[in-house]
């Protein structure tokens, strides 16, 4: 195992841990300072800071931290997009929610349960019991 890789799971680590404490502000520092420190933040990195942005009801920073992932040549993978849709189901952004499940589709990102929770979830924030009832 490379030295850069280990530098990445100990970013994510970080990252991770601070996600869990709703230390969001903390692991985007974290996710910032990586190419500083010569780390390429990966799919994990960027996933780990949208479940903190997530967890602490910063939809908008989550949302922006899923585009940046393109900025980075990093294809968001389902985990990064149910943190995301979580996201809006938290900020009452079910269009986004939505929108994403759309575009996860349309990238044939996995789909599973966690997957329909948080559209599903997305759905009942927008008073959309309907669409929510057609996710089964």
């Amino acid at each position: 195992r490379s030295c850069h890789s280990s530098r990445v799971e100990l970013c994510n680590s970080a990252i991770s841990a601070c996600a869990k404490a709703q230390a969001w502000q903390q692991a985007l520092v974290t996710l910032a300072s990586m190419p500083c420190s010569l780390v390429t933040p990966d799919v994990v990195s960027f996933g780990a800071s949208i479940e903190a942005c997530s967890k602490a009801g910063e939809s908008q920073q989550a949302l922006a931290l899923l585009q940046a992932m393109t900025i980075w040549r990093l294809r968001p993978n389902m985990v990064a997009y149910c943190s995301a849709i979580n996201s809006c189901a938290k900020g009452s952004m079910w269009q986004s929610g939505l929108e994403l499940f759309m575009d996860m589709k349309a990238h044939a990102v996995e789909l599973n349960e966690m997957t329909f929770s948080a559209v599903a979830r997305a759905c009942t924030a927008g008073s959309l019991w309907r669409a929510a009832l057609m996710l089964l």
